[in-house]
């Protein structure tokens, strides 16, 4: 099979297009690869015992209930968990089970993280199923997340 090559928009000479309508050195030179940081092994260690306490967690929920439920929106997750840190993931937060929740990547990437206080108070679920739900893990999490509207 013969590629067609095309017009670089980064140098106007016709070849093979890598990236943003530019060839693979026009690309490097625009959007330059970030480079990989380094992860201590202590780090390592954390991520892997993480990802042993979300599968445990996971596990847990379906032999209990049967199902796996958002705790944004209290519906059932069908296909990919993601999971919340409540109160970060520095240090010890990243592995303790009382801080990491199960969500729709929905509810907690685009309905949470990507959204404005404002946009986040439109939504059924924050006052509804959200807050309650934080009430019930932590009083000052749930207060801090209620306060955020009057900064």
């Amino acid at each position: 099979m013969i590629q067609k090559l095309k017009i670089c928009q980064g140098c106007g000479k016709p070849k093979k297009i890598f990236s943003h309508k530019k060839c693979m050195e026009c690309a490097k030179k625009e959007y330059p690869f970030i480079r990989k940081y380094s992860v201590s092994d202590k780090r390592k260690y954390g991520l892997a015992r993480y990802l042993h306490i979300i599968h445990k967690m996971d596990a847990k929920s379906l032999k209990e209930t049967g199902q796996i439920t958002c705790f944004f929106c209290d519906l059932e997750i069908k296909g990919f968990v993601d999971h919340h840190h409540l109160d970060g993931r520095d240090g010890d937060l990243l592995t303790k089970e009382k801080w990491i929740v199960q969500a729709h990547s929905g509810c907690h990437i685009q309905g949470y993280h990507n959204s404005t206080v404002d946009q986040l108070i439109k939504k059924y679920w924050y006052e509804n199923v959200f807050l309650p739900n934080l009430l019930k893990v932590d009083q000052s999490l749930y207060e801090r997340e209620y306060n955020k509207r009057y900064k």
